[in-house]
């Protein structure tokens, strides 16, 4: 690797990367530093927190109410985390004060405390899911202020502070990590093989790569901390080691956070460090669906061996499971459900139960504490501070990356291959700024979460969930089913936020938070969402969930509440609106009867994959088996976005051994990388025919006399016209609405343009329908010159589901008079 020694002191590692700046300790005072709200704004956010977080005081309550505390506090916080969040702040407290006018006559600030408290809990509890997403975002400011203290630790008898030793001696490897922030100059450097991130999949790669003695050099966008900066407050990771302070949020039927990590370890340093192997069944789904029998779990299983040597995974150790798996067991049991203890990597944990937000001791090992120290050690370097821009293509190849440093010089990097491993949000909207990656027409598509929601219960014993492994634990009995339920402990202040609840009732459960147990539970859904690139360059991500992922999630709700009241719960609480709580098997019979809606599920998501999805057709997939990209040479793509479906279980482990097999293929193939071939070259350089098409009509069930309405929008888009020519066939996807059957569920598949030769128009589309089931459509317009305006405009179809079985028929029409014109707009040949 060739580096300016001129530029930095030694090799390309002068400095370190440097620790964030400590957080402000406690209760600082607002004098100590400039305010962020106005005296006005102060005024509002006290109303807000005397009202939302009231103090029992008069029933015998220790834990303090809102107060002007809060507010100091919050302004520190707002301080801490910086203008975007200090102005969604302002913008929030001005909504609440107006907001309470024209329902309860009067800003919020002026109305009496018993008026104020009612007034905010009916906010809580509003009919419109978007009234209550508005306040719980507000509240998720105002609750942190609150309850991240020492104070309110106390009073819940909980440590606030990690315990362990902060020194962390230099390792000799530092040498070679340069701060993007202290480089005063440009840079440009040279290797064979340029990384971008240092997540599960970069890590991997990449320390595969230098073990083979290639030239590696790792870019991360974050900084690179340890231990010694880790103190233990949620808001501090947040603020450095999250991706959009952690505040990223998918946007649809639901508002579900999505949580990603930033910095060197991406979201291996702030995930549970829970391990699984992705499921058999799962694998050989992407045979079935994707042509990815080479990842069959047997071909597989080699990489996952290596992968679980370098994390040292093991059986999370029974002295630290903590009390809410300790109920959870109880309650499993006596349900014969099947359950045990997690498989991690955390070699030496003490149960801390810090997992999320840095690791205190080491002991979780993270890709920051494994793969890129052992990447390192064998020769390759690592920039922070480094924001890749695009990746460089000459002649049909990737060449390199221009990347935007801390300090604000430019990095220029010149490479023989460059892997793409910037997350599964982040990943998309490089290639599409780049101009790669989109003949598919599936780049920052096929998006999904693994929706998560989580139950609570409180108990007359002690359950502390401040003390042992926040994901300890596990009920597997429904795995088979896309149904997982993992262990979901939460410090104070977390646990506070995420409850949806305000007023006394909230303050009486926080009260016990000694005595409160919680656990989650995701769905390997069959939703699917998108991401783009959103105002600011914030990922934009929306994301519906179906009717199929919704009744498992509310089966799952189901299943953890009687669990619960199993295990002794003399209060179960699950976060759906409309469901208060449960005390008894009636209730839970009552919750049984009720159809939740998705507003109603209080959704987070963990784990999102698929958005720069693998396959062997180019057409339906961005990138092939081996993680190259289909459309352009010496690209590859190893993090959570080429993942071609959702797993059921936690992805770490799954990334990382694709990445190694992906690094296996790239150095087998590094030294035989010459000039792309003129055919190739012409291919890249050719042009594509893109355009889009609506059609509506009617469908009928098999056995049914009810016609009821059907109507799609696609986007077709070919391959270089010299292929099209060949195959007449381009690559559609788009969104299939069907009533009762499919509602909004996206699409993919081809249209064949046989016009030539048998004179026909063949659909070909596949859909995830309602119930979970892939469905297809089959549609064909046999064109006659006689009845040309007819033949072209209606088509005849059927639905199949999952076995090739018809079960409807369909008449679908294009609307020429109300459509042709702006059909016609669409057309268009566009660079491939």
């Amino acid at each position: 690797m060739a580096m300016p020694s001129d530029t930095l002191a030694g090799p390309i590692s002068a400095s370190a990367a440097g620790a964030p700046p400590a957080p402000p300790a406690p209760g600082v005072s607002a004098s100590s530093r400039a305010e962020v709200l106005t005296p006005a704004e102060r005024r509002v956010a006290l109303a807000l927190a005397e009202a939302a977080l009231p103090s029992l005081a008069s029933l015998g309550g220790r834990m303090p109410g809102g107060s002007e505390a809060t507010v100091a506090r919050l302004d520190a916080l707002l301080s801490k985390l910086g203008e975007p969040a200090a102005r969604a702040a302002r913008a929030g407290l001005w909504a609440a004060e107006l907001w309470s006018v024209p329902r309860h006559g009067g800003r919020l600030s002026a109305l009496p405390l018993d008026r104020r408290i009612r007034a905010v809990e009916a906010w809580g509890e509003s009919p419109s899911r978007h009234e209550r997403w508005a306040l719980r975002a507000l509240l998720t400011l105002v609750k942190s202020a609150h309850f991240d203290h020492p104070e309110t630790y106390a009073h819940v008898g909980c440590a606030y502070a990690p315990s362990g030793p902060k020194v962390v001696e230099r390792a000799a490897w530092r040498s070679q990590v340069t701060d993007g922030a202290a480089v005063t100059e440009d840079l440009e450097l040279a290797c064979e093989v340029v990384v971008i991130g240092t997540g599960a999949g970069g890590a991997a790669a990449a320390y595969e790569l230098a073990r083979r003695g290639r030239a590696v050099l790792l870019l991360e966008d974050g900084a690179f901390t340890t231990r010694a900066d880790f103190d233990g407050r949620p808001t501090t990771a947040y603020k450095n080691m999250y991706l959009g302070l952690g505040s990223t949020v998918a946007f649809g039927n639901v508002a579900a956070p999505v949580m990603a990590g930033r910095g060197v370890g991406g979201s291996t340093t702030v995930n549970s460090g829970t391990c699984y192997r992705a499921p058999d069944a799962t694998l050989a789904r992407w045979g079935e669906e994707h042509g990815l029998t080479m990842l069959a779990a047997e071909h597989l299983s080699p990489y996952y061996e290596r992968v679980e040597s370098m994390l040292q995974v093991e059986v999370a150790p029974r002295a630290y499971l903590g009390g809410s798996a300790r109920v959870i067991a109880r309650g499993a049991e006596r349900l014969g459900l099947a359950h045990g203890p997690l498989m991690r990597n955390a070699p030496g944990c003490d149960g801390q139960g810090l997992c999320c937000f840095g690791c205190p001791t080491g002991a979780k090992r993270s890709t920051d504490v494994s793969y890129v120290p052992e990447a390192l050690k064998r020769g390759a370097e690592l920039v922070t501070g480094a924001r890749v821009q695009r990746v460089n293509v000459r002649d049909g190849r990737a060449r390199g990356v221009t990347a935007r440093l801390a300090s604000g010089r430019t990095l220029e990097v010149r490479a023989e291959a460059v892997i793409v491993a910037a997350g599964t949000l982040q990943t998309p909207m490089l290639l599409a700024d780049s101009g790669l990656c989109g003949r598919s027409g599936m780049l920052g598509k096929n998006l999904s979460i693994h929706p998560a929601t989580k139950v609570m219960a409180l108990f007359d014993e002690t359950i502390d969930m401040s003390r042992g492994i926040p994901q300890s634990y596990a009920i597997d009995q429904y795995a088979d089913e896309g149904l997982m339920f993992e262990g979901a402990s939460a410090p104070l202040d977390v646990a506070a936020i995420a409850m949806p609840w305000v007023g006394r009732r909230f303050m009486e459960v926080v009260e016990r938070y000694a005595n409160l147990a919680s656990f989650g539970l995701m769905i390997q859904d069959t939703s699917r969402g998108q991401v783009r690139r959103g105002p600011g360059g914030s990922p934009l991500i929306t994301y519906d969930l179906n009717e199929h992922d919704l009744r498992r999630m509310q089966r799952g709700i189901e299943v953890l509440s009687d669990v619960f009241l199993r295990a002794g719960a003399e209060r179960v609480l699950p976060m759906a609106h409309g469901c208060e709580e449960i005390r008894s098997q009636a209730d839970l019979d009552r919750l049984r009867r009720m159809r939740l809606r998705a507003g109603d599920f209080e959704v987070t998501a963990y784990h999102p994959l698929g958005t720069c999805r693998m396959g062997t057709d180019p057409r339906r997939s961005c990138v092939g088996p081996d993680n190259e990209a289909h459309d352009v040479s010496g690209l590859f793509v190893t993090d959570g976005s080429a993942v071609p479906s959702s797993l059921g279980r936690n992805p770490q482990m799954t990334i990382m051994a694709l990445a190694l097999r992906a690094a296996e293929q790239l150095d087998g193939r590094l030294d035989r990388l010459g000039p792309v071939s003129p055919s190739r070259a012409a291919g890249e350089a050719g042009r594509v025919l893109a355009f889009e098409e609506t059609m509506a009509g009617t469908f009928q069930r098999v056995g049914e006399a009810t016609r009821r309405p059907i109507s799609f929008s696609l986007r077709a888009r070919s391959g270089p016209l010299t292929e099209l020519a060949r195959t007449t066939r381009v690559a559609i996807d788009g969104e299939v609405l069907a009533e009762g059957y499919g509602a909004r569920c996206p699409l993919e598949g081809t249209l064949e343009l046989d016009l030539l030769g048998a004179g026909e128009l063949r659909y070909d589309f596949t859909f995830v329908a309602n119930d979970g089931e892939r469905a297809r459509f089959l549609g064909k317009k046999t064109v006659r010159v006689a009845a040309l305006a007819h033949t072209m405009t209606h088509l005849p179809a059927v639905l199949q589901d999952a076995r090739g079985v018809t079960v409807a028929t369909c008449e679908v029409v294009f609307d020429l008079r109300r459509d042709l014109a702006a059909f016609l707009r669409t057309f268009r040949l566009t660079a491939a």
